[in-house]
């Protein structure tokens, strides 16, 4: 088991970089032009600025672009040759579907591990695109050899990201970093120590101030059908700033080792204000996560991913996580 302890030591140079590069990888994944099956540079620009510049910048181009209708499961892979790399990247939660499947109850068997155990809803997404992303990424592998590759996401794409990393590792005996940004527990015990183990490359698992999202499905639940998740480790949070903020240095960032520890954004407990501060901070890592949703029909004054209807009952649905988690 990963013991529960923070560290004060800064984290590196290289790897702040890659935190900010990989949570543009993700927000592209919210861009439609990138998801809809037409293959070409990635590109993030909207009404406002590019959530994505580096990634543009990069030229980093599509050589797969998937969707699941069946349950609104979206992303791409692509190729990075400014940065020898290849990027799998999951669409976060952008519809009121993609919550359904978040919050699907139970645990049931995988067979990455031992006594691993998925969330439903998370593990039934991953098996629907599974099978053409893992051709590519073999292809992927055989043609360029040298190419590090990673996986990354935000909120639901973080918990896919993990399922998707791990399958990488443990099947398919690929190693690959695995970013996720706002992610909610995807796991059992086993299955979070699994991803942590760092023989096949590294996780990091990064959360924003009091984001309500990484607290679900709560570890501690009276609930039996919930019992037992636990996060991945370390978890590196961003524990300064406000909800939108953006701009971080490597002072800024606390780390936190272990699968069940809450002493980052795990310490939070929340009241009505709260909750609705951070509900906002899940959209805010490094750059404005769904900047695309503005220019594709939503109201960019609010959250983009809910109505105010979806809003109230998220909010209800998490005040009841958080009471049952205390």
């Amino acid at each position: 088991m990963v013991a529960n302890i923070t560290e004060d030591t800064a984290v590196t140079a290289d790897k702040f970089e890659n935190f900010k590069l990989f949570a543009q990888y993700s927000a592209a994944a919210y861009c439609d032009v990138n998801n809809d099956s037409r293959l070409g540079n990635i590109s993030c620009t909207t009404n406002q600025a590019s959530a994505c510049p580096s990634v543009e910048s990069a030229a980093a181009e599509t050589v797969l672009e998937f969707r699941n209708n069946a349950d609104d499961t979206r992303g791409y892979i692509a190729a990075d040759h400014t940065n020898s790399q290849v990027v799998l990247a999951f669409r976060g939660s952008q519809s009121i579907q993609n919550w359904v499947t978040n919050f699907k109850p139970g645990l049931i068997n995988s067979n990455l591990c031992a006594g691993c155990k998925l969330h439903k809803g998370f593990s039934t997404a991953w098996e629907g695109v599974q099978q053409d992303i893992i051709s590519v990424i073999k292809n992927m592998k055989q043609k360029y050899p040298s190419y590090k590759f990673i996986v990354t996401g935000h909120s639901l794409g973080g918990a896919l990201a993990t399922i998707a990393g791990a399958h990488l590792r443990k099947v398919e005996n690929i190693p690959c970093d695995i970013y996720t940004y706002g992610s909610p527990r995807v796991g059992n015990d086993k299955f979070a120590e699994l991803v942590s183990e760092t023989v096949l490359g590294d996780t990091a698992r990064i959360t924003h101030l009091n984001d309500v999202v990484p607290l679900v499905p709560g570890p501690r639940l009276p609930i039996p059908r919930f019992y037992g998740y636990q996060h991945t480790s370390p978890e590196y949070w961003l524990f300064t700033g406000e909800a939108t903020t953006t701009s971080y240095t490597r002072d800024d960032i606390k780390v936190c080792h272990g699968t069940d520890t809450n002493k980052c954004s795990g310490s939070f407990r929340f009241d009505r204000v709260q909750l609705l501060k951070g509900i906002e901070a899940h959209g805010y890592y490094f750059v404005k996560l769904g900047s695309c949703a503005a220019r594709q029909g939503k109201d960019a004054g609010q959250d983009e991913r809910w109505s105010d209807a979806e809003l109230q009952a998220l909010e209800k649905q998490l005040e009841d996580y958080m009471q049952r988690d205390n």
